[in-house]
This record gives structure tokens, C-alpha cells and sequence, in this order.
């Protein structure tokens, strides 16, 4: 999972929303964290900024 700084206050719920409903059916995952660096950042909000123009 990426995300825009690794002390993100949502990353370990949004961790266990992956996590939980695999574990109950006997899967196991492994989940890696980064994060993103300032080009990746600007793209991610373009591309959500275009998205958000289509759903007006």
C-alpha cells in the first residue's frame, strides 16, 4: 500500500480491512507500506481531480 506519508492516521485501519477478511478464510497476506514521492503524488491527484469532473 502506498501512501502520502507512512503516519497516516487511516493505514492500519484500512490495513485491517485488507487483512481481516482474509485471515477468516484461513488466508494469509503479506502487506508492504511506502511512500509515494512527490511526482507520484501530483499524478494521483490529477488523475483523481479528472475523475471528479466526469462524476458533476
Amino acid at each position: 500500500m502506498a501512501f502520502s506519508f507512512l503516519n497516516s492516521s487511516i493505514k492500519e485501519l484500512l490495513i485491517s480491512f485488507i487483512r481481516e477478511p482474509l485471515n477468516k478464510k484461513d488466508l494469509k497476506v503479506e502487506i508492504e507500506t511506502t511512500v509515494i514521492n512527490e511526482e507520484e503524488l501530483h499524478k494521483f491527484l490529477t488523475m483523481e481531480q479528472e475523475g471528479w469532473k466526469g462524476d458533476v
